[in-house]
């Protein structure tokens, strides 16, 4: 009877931890794709100086993409 309360107990706090993994994961998305709405709006005023700094933020972007995916698959 313990070990399964105990278990259980295990099993919350795991899926309280990938939770709060998620959230961060998420907000760093939504961070990132703010940035580079930015980037491309200076982009488009000629006030951007260093143009390959779009590419990196979306390769920044694509990164956390898949980062939450590989989660997801191993979490089922």
């Amino acid at each position: 009877m313990a070990k399964t309360v105990k278990k259980e107990i295990k099993e919350v706090e795991k899926k309280k931890k990938q939770k709060e993994a998620v959230t961060g994961d998420v907000s760093m998305l939504q961070k990132a794709r703010q940035e580079l709405i930015v980037l491309n709006l200076d982009n488009a005023r000629k006030k951007l100086k260093n143009t390959s700094s779009i590419f990196v933020k979306r390769k920044e972007i694509a990164r956390i993409l898949t980062k939450m995916k590989e989660k997801e698959l191993l979490n089922g």
